[in-house]
């Protein structure tokens, strides 16, 4: 019975100590490398609601957007605008709420 204990709690402080480094980790990412964990934050969202990063050239200019494609060529197609200042990572959150077999085109 001692034994479990001392096992249960060497794995707790394991666990515990394991969640500080991680929060340490982030906190540090937060406060000295803004930019990088902000992109950190909206590639894992973007992953996480299955959209795919695209991009489309006409000329010089190169048009970057985002797709979640649909179960068929006929399925519904949303393109999803986003305001003034804002970005289409915008619409990673609310992505997941839209029926999954619709095809969203955030720009």
């Amino acid at each position: 019975d001692s034994i479990q204990m001392e096992y249960l709690s060497h794995l707790f402080r394991l666990v515990l100590t394991s969640i500080l480094c991680i929060a340490f980790i982030l906190v540090v990412l937060y406060i000295f490398f803004p930019n990088a964990f902000l992109k950190i934050c909206v590639q894992t969202l973007t992953f996480a609601t299955r959209l795919t990063r695209k991009s489309l050239r006409v000329d010089d200019f190169v048009f970057y957007y985002l797709e979640r494609s649909g179960s068929s060529a006929t399925t519904t197609t949303v393109v999803l605008l986003h305001g003034f200042t804002d970005t289409k990572d915008s619409w990673a959150i609310a992505s997941q709420y839209f029926p999954p077999d619709w095809r969203l085109v955030p720009l």
